[in-house]
Parts: structure tokens; C-alpha cells; sequence
């Protein structure tokens, strides 16, 4: 990364193994200064993810199931208590039973969309949701061309939402201008030139 965010805190959600886009993030992160906390979902996980973990010289490493509200209450209450402030939180989360990976679309079963839908999409307003109890400030910057059930949504659970004019891109741009001039970080759910495998990978984490 081009600028440096030393003596700052960060909790990465989502490392499964080295091809996982959280995995790109945290190692960014990293090389920049910062302090990092990196979750995994399960014990099947553990051990590739710890030893990723260990690589990062400082690097924490918990087990978190993202579709655990008790999980996320659990580790932001840890981090509070370790860390005190964040000052960034990563949802690189994705995930879909296997099965539903096979065949056809229209075979999807309404069991395996909630699921995917819970872990890969709730799990975001989850984490922020617990975050900001954990004095942990959360914005979200969207186009005002989102869905007005979302916008409602988010604001409902507590994260402070940006709306700007425009394109999703306008929305992109603001938040990047702000996160330049607070030394904050912004990383790009689908942009960021420092996530080197890029989010084309996402499948490979499966």
C-alpha cells in the first residue's frame, strides 16, 4: 500500500486460505502498519488460517462464524477490551453450501439462497451493527439510486449512511476523497488494486 497506518487497529473478516481475498487485504494492511486482528469461520479452517496468521508478525488470529450473532458479540467484546479503539473493519465474507454450487441455477434451493444471502450478505450489517456497540465508527457510502428498503435497512441498524448523487462510482469517489483526507482506510469491494488476486477469486475460498 502506498501510505502507511501505523500504531492503528483492524479486524479482517473471512480468511479461509491463501487464495482468500481477506487474506490480500490483511497482508496490505499489514505492510502499511497496521495492528490486525483476522477472523476464520470454524476449526476446519483453523489451522491453514493460523498458520497464514503467524506469517504477520503481530497478527491475531480468532475463530468467528459470521452467522453467530453470540460469535461476533463474543470477539468484539475481546477486541474492545485488547485494543480499545478500531479503526477499520474488513467484511470479505462469502459463502454458499456446496451443493448449491452444482448445476444449474434454477436449481437453487430456498434453504441454500437464505443461507448464502445470511453469511455472505446479513453477516455485513451484522458485524457493523456489533461494531459500532463496540464504539467502533461504521459509514457507509451509497448511491442514491439504492434500493430504498436497503438504505432503510442500514440506517435501522445503526451504521451512519452517506448517500451521494450520482452512480454507485460517484458514491466510490466520495468515499475515497474522505477516507484520504481523515487517514482513514477504504478498500473497494471490487476495485482495489492492492487486493492482488482480485475478486475473481471469491470461488477458490469455497
Amino acid at each position: 500500500m502506498s501510505f502507511q497506518l501505523d500504531g492503528r487497529n483492524a479486524v479482517v473478516f473471512g480468511v479461509a486460505n491463501k487464495r482468500s481475498i481477506a487474506w490480500s487485504i490483511a497482508q496490505g494492511l499489514h505492510a502499511a502498519g497496521m495492528k490486525l486482528a483476522i477472523t476464520y469461520q470454524n476449526e476446519r479452517l483453523e489451522q491453514e488460517a493460523k498458520d497464514l496468521i503467524l506469517s504477520l508478525p503481530g497478527a491475531e488470529g480468532y475463530m468467528c462464524d459470521v452467522s453467530k450473532d453470540e460469535d461476533i458479540d463474543r470477539l468484539f467484546a475481546t477486541l474492545k477490551e485488547r485494543h480499545g479503539n478500531l479503526h477499520a473493519l474488513v467484511h470479505s465474507v462469502a459463502y454458499a453450501p456446496a451443493d448449491e454450487l452444482k448445476g444449474d441455477f434454477l436449481n437453487t434451493t430456498r434453504e441454500g439462497f437464505r443461507v448464502a444471502m445470511d453469511v455472505s450478505v446479513y453477516s455485513l450489517v451484522a458485524v457493523a451493527r456489533a461494531g459500532r456497540l463496540a464504539g467502533v465508527p461504521v459509514k457507509v457510502y451509497v448511491s442514491n439510486v439504492t434500493v430504498p428498503a436497503k438504505l432503510a435497512g442500514i440506517r435501522s441498524r445503526g451504521a451512519e449512511l452517506v448517500v451521494v448523487d450520482g452512480p454507485p462510482l460517484e458514491a466510490e469517489l466520495a468515499a475515497r476523497r474522505k477516507a484520504a483526507a481523515d487517514g482513514l482506510v477504504y478498500i473497494s469491494p471490487y476495485n482495489d488494486l492492492d487486493v492482488i488476486a482480485g475478486q475473481g477469486t471469491w470461488e477458490w475460498s469455497f
